[in-house]
This record gives structure tokens, sequence and C-alpha cells, in this order.
């Protein structure tokens, strides 16, 4: 993950579920999933 995401994320909080990560732009399934294990719900 780069800066530019990890701005994203940080920016789109607060999150009530890991699944919520979805509505920031450029995170897909896919990096959903690689993301999971470093997330705490």
């Amino acid at each position: 993950m780069g800066p530019v995401l990890a701005r994203r994320i940080l920016e789109g909080r607060p999150y009530g579920r890991v699944e919520d990560l979805l509505r920031v732009r450029g995170i897909g399934p896919a990096t959903l999933e690689r993301l999971r294990p470093y997330v705490r719900p």
C-alpha cells in the first residue's frame, strides 16, 4: 500500500466494519482480503 491509498483510508474514518473499507477509492475485494489480517474489527 502506498501513501496515497493510506491517506484515503485515514480520511475515510471512522469505519464500523472491515467491509466499510470497500468504499475507499482504490480498495476492491482483492485488496480488502490482503488487508484483512492487518485490520482490527
